[in-house]
């Protein structure tokens, strides 16, 4: 599996047209009837997935723009799969542009390592196969662009005896392979998603309250243009059948529950963490009072002595008062 990056085209450009007003197609939902492949035609060594993704975020007013770019070690998603998208060149009412999905493969390395542009291929081939399941589809919508306008693409494809048979052979092994093997894909299992941090933070708690086994965490991602969201990922999952039933579990616990396997985790923005509050002293024990000394107790005698004490005392008083 390879991994897919979100690099979403801003809202409003040209070449994302069911957000731009005076595109002609605004708000026109894609009808994800095809999966059209494509050739970028760009074989500069440094043309791969991710400078295609950067050309068309950074040049919002070109009349270009596609759903995925795939390269030999990674895929970016460009445009949300319901929206429609200008890469079929069969206009403002054609099939290829309303009802596709576009996928460029990157063909930078046809000239100095065919092996990798090969790679590419596989990529988009596990994509596509991908796309397929998910969409309903079957191997006869996967669909050149030639077939929209009559262009020579994907023209690497094209070129090679058989190379169009030999693609879609590669999107059936996928196809199979994925009914025949355990699911790999690792799945995301979201319980919330908060624009604070510390709701989020809350919901974290109350996950690992439920189950201290668990190691929950906050990933911070852009859901669409300019919107961020904290979002709890109460699980991560290998497998589609395991992720479901943990989705399930935590659904049946009372949270909203869903399931991400495309995912672009950003650094948290700078947060006002408040100050801890100081522990207080505990009180200093008042020091206990000191005993009063007890009056020194009176000399015991035997009745004798007693008899000559007093008789002393007497006779002193008697010639005191004489």
């Amino acid at each position: 599996m390879v991994k897919i990056k979100n690099w979403i085209l801003s809202e409003g450009a040209r070449n994302r047209p069911s957000t731009r007003h005076d595109s002609g197609i605004y708000g026109h939902r894609n009808g994800q009837k095809y999966i059209c492949i494509h050739n970028t035609g760009n074989r500069s060594k440094s043309a791969g997935a991710r400078n295609h993704a950067s050309w068309l975020y950074n040049n919002p007013e070109i009349l270009v723009g596609y759903h995925y770019t795939v390269d030999d070690e990674i895929i970016y998603k460009h445009i949300p799969l319901k929206e429609a998208a200008w890469h079929a060149g069969d206009g403002v009412s054609g099939e290829g542009n309303l009802h596709s999905i576009g996928i460029e493969i990157a063909e930078n390395m046809v000239d100095y390592d065919y092996d990798k542009y090969l790679e590419a291929e596989n990529n988009a081939a596990w994509l596509t196969a991908k796309l397929l399941k998910e969409l309903n589809l079957t191997i006869n919508d996967v669909k050149q662009h030639y077939d929209f306008n009559g262009k020579n693409c994907p023209s690497v494809i094209r070129a090679r005896s058989n190379g169009w048979q030999e693609f879609l052979d590669k999107v059936k092994e996928h196809l199979d392979a994925g009914e025949k093997t355990t699911d790999k894909t690792l799945y995301r299992v979201i319980v919330d998603s908060k624009q604070d941090y510390y709701e989020a933070k809350e919901v974290k708690k109350k996950i690992k309250r439920l189950s201290p086994s668990l190691k929950p965490f906050i990933a911070y991602n852009e859901v669409t243009d300019g919107d961020y969201w904290y979002r709890v990922v109460a699980a991560e999952r290998k497998g589609r059948e395991l992720a479901e039933r943990s989705r399930d579990y935590f659904s049946d616990q009372g949270f909203s529950a869903w399931l991400l396997s495309e995912w672009e985790d950003l650094e948290y923005p700078d947060l006002d963490e408040p100050e801890p509050e100081p522990t207080p002293e505990p009180p200093k024990p008042e020091p206990e009072p000191k005993p009063e000394p007890e009056p020194p107790e009176e000399p015991k005698h035997e009745p004798w002595v007693k008899f000559f004490i007093a008789l002393f005392e007497w006779i002193k008083n008697y010639f005191k008062g004489g």
